[in-house]
């Protein structure tokens, strides 16, 4: 069983919303074999199936605060409850930020539990990211594998130093 993994939430059919989409096909080039890199919907039952067991949690997903398109928020959910006004983008109304809230009030968070948004511009129907938002999703998949990476590293220097 693997103890990280990168949950890429999104529509790959709705312009920005598929931001998670990029991220993902970015990673499953980038990361070791261990982690897994998953793409969901968003849907918020199926989210915290999707995390359930798993130590280490990224959760990249559009999100409309206001802010210009392409800006991207990290947030260590453990710290604090998301904002509603970071309001990432769901057409549903159990999402990503009603998942980690009722996994918080339950007690069943992972361990670690982050969330990168990235503002979304365009929407609409269509398959192309706009140019703001594709530089932030490599941006974005970059940190995340610096992240990965070093959690990995303190992983093996715990398991050695017993």
């Amino acid at each position: 069983m693997s103890k990280m993994r990168v949950i890429c939430v999104g529509n790959g059919y709705r312009c920005d919303d598929g931001v998670g989409l990029a991220v993902a096909q970015y990673l499953r080039d980038k990361l070791p074999s261990e982690i897994e890199v998953c793409f969901q919907d968003g849907e918020g039952l199926a989210l915290m199936e999707r995390w359930r067991a798993f130590e280490t949690v990224f959760v990249v997903d559009a999100m409309r605060s206001g802010a210009e398109p392409g800006a991207i928020q990290r947030f260590d959910a453990h710290e604090q409850p998301l904002p509603k006004a970071w309001g990432l983008y769901s057409t549903h109304n159990f999402g990503v930020i009603e998942a980690i809230e009722f996994t918080r009030v339950c007690g069943q968070m992972p361990q670690c539990l982050v969330v990168y948004g990235i503002e979304a511009g365009a929407v609409g129907m269509g398959k192309t990211l706009s140019a703001p938002v594709e530089q932030a999703a490599t941006v974005v998949a970059e940190q995340i594998v610096v992240e990965c990476t070093q959690h990995l590293a303190r992983e093996s220097t715990c398991t050695n130093s017993r």
